[in-house]
This record gives C-alpha cells, sequence and structure tokens, in this order.
C-alpha cells in the first residue's frame, strides 16, 4: 500500500513539474524578441511593410496551437550581422530564418524546419560559360556577411575573393552591375529574390551545401522546457501535414 501511494505521489509531482514547464515555456515565449531579416521566400516585407513569408507563417501557427497571437508587427526585420548579434548575446532574443551550420549548432539553440537549403556559387547566366572555365582563386564573389554562404566558403576553406555585403538587395546588385563574378547564397531566395528588380537570370557553377536545414534560432541561454515545447509543436504541425503546403504556396506562387 505505502508503495502503491509512493507511486502515485511521485507520478502527481511528475505531472506539476511538466505543467509548470509548459506554462513557463509559454510565458517565455509570450514575451520573447522575435527577429528576423530579408530572406525570401522564407521571410521578407511586403510593399506594405508587412511582414511576409513561409518561416512567418509557420510561426503564427505554432503560437496559435499554444494558444497565443503572434504580433507580427513586433518582429524586427533588420540586417543579417545585427540578427546575429543580437541572438547570440541577448537571451529573450530569436530568429528565423537561419541555416544549419557546426558553428550556429555550438552557438544557437536550433529548431529545424523541415526544408532543405541548396547552396551554391551562382553567376549570372549570360556569363556562365566564361566563369565556369575559371578557376575559384580567380572568382570574385559577393556573400551577406556571416550568411550561410559566407560561413561555408569559409569552412571548407574555398580559395574566392569574398567581397562582404549586409543583405541580399545588396549583394545582387553587385553581381548585376558587374563589380563581382559571383554569389555564394540559398538558390531559391537568390533566384526568388533577382526576379523583383532584374530580368536577369542566375545559375550555379559550384554547390557548396546541400544539406543544411533552416531553423528557428534561440539564445544558448533559453531554457530547454522552451526548446522542447516549441519542437513539439512543430514536428506535430509537420506530422499532421500542415507544414508543406505552406512552403508549396510561396514557391509556387
Amino acid at each position: 500500500m505505502k508503495l502503491i501511494s509512493l507511486v502515485l505521489i511521485l507520478s502527481f509531482a511528475s505531472f506539476e513539474t511538466h505543467a509548470c514547464a509548459q506554462h513557463e515555456a509559454k510565458d517565455y515565449l509570450k514575451n520573447i524578441l522575435w527577429i528576423t531579416e530579408e530572406h525570401p521566400p522564407y521571410n521578407y516585407s511586403e510593399p506594405n511593410g508587412e511582414l511576409s513569408g513561409i518561416s512567418v507563417d509557420i510561426l503564427s501557427l505554432v503560437y496559435r496551437e499554444l494558444g497565443m497571437e503572434l504580433q507580427r508587427k513586433t518582429i524586427l526585420n533588420v540586417p543579417w550581422a545585427r540578427l546575429f548579434h543580437n541572438v547570440k548575446n541577448y537571451s529573450q532574443n530569436a530568429a528565423f530564418s537561419m541555416a544549419t551550420t557546426d558553428e550556429r549548432s555550438k552557438l544557437f539553440h536550433l529548431v529545424a524546419l523541415p526544408f532543405k537549403a541548396k547552396v551554391s556559387i551562382m553567376v549570372l547566366k549570360e556569363r556562365q560559360e566564361l566563369l565556369s572555365q575559371k578557376k575559384l582563386n580567380e572568382l570574385n564573389v559577393a556573400v551577406v556577411r556571416r550568411d550561410m554562404g559566407h560561413q561555408l566558403l569559409e569552412l571548407q576553406k574555398l580559395p574566392v575573393n569574398k567581397a562582404l555585403t549586409i543583405n541580399t538587395n545588396s549583394m545582387l546588385k553587385m553581381l548585376i552591375k558587374g563589380r563581382v563574378d559571383a554569389i555564394a547564397y540559398a538558390e531559391d531566395t537568390a533566384i526568388f529574390e533577382l526576379a523583383k528588380i532584374a530580368d536577369d537570370q542566375i545559375v550555379p557553377i559550384y554547390e557548396l551545401e546541400g544539406h543544411a536545414l533552416y531553423n528557428y534560432a534561440f539564445n544558448n541561454d533559453t531554457p530547454q522546457c522552451v526548446i522542447d515545447l516549441f519542437s513539439s509543436i512543430l514536428n506535430d504541425l509537420d506530422r499532421n501535414g500542415v507544414l508543406s503546403p505552406i512552403r508549396d504556396k510561396y514557391l509556387h506562387h
């Protein structure tokens, strides 16, 4: 009888601890300052200033599942370098969408979306034949500072001449104006963005990474119960077939 009572007490305590952890996790998520950047089609500003994109819509769904409403107007849209700095240094900050690298896995809690990012060195189609014949150390390649393309060039120690920019738009403009030979960036995003500012086409000539995932990134001091709750909701949405249609809607728009 004493053993049964002890089991019941421990089970009740475990339930209470779990309930408390979930309550604390929801409060934490409610007060997080979300940060993003211009990285379409995953996150970007519409002409009217409203934030849109795959990651924004999915984050709204996660909050809805938790019984909360995501206030899109409170999400900061900043250059990549500031996003990276803030999430690394401020515990109440979180960001999206951040592609996986070994460095980032050590610096942040990453909660992955089930979508892979293909990152390549790309050139304008009209210059493809000429530049494909060059060695990597002869190429001037624009990157967004601390973006995945920049990180992968560094990690793979590729001998290109890098030109650092602050965002996707400035990087693409350098390519269009002939100030660089190529860019290193996520293919879907580069193609999506280039179509908005020019009639040119870009093509990959060297793949950097084919298995990176896009993530919601949390500061390393974020409590584990927050990461677990957020991950469980995201995984449930994926298992229920909710996430892929959101991605398809943007990519086939």
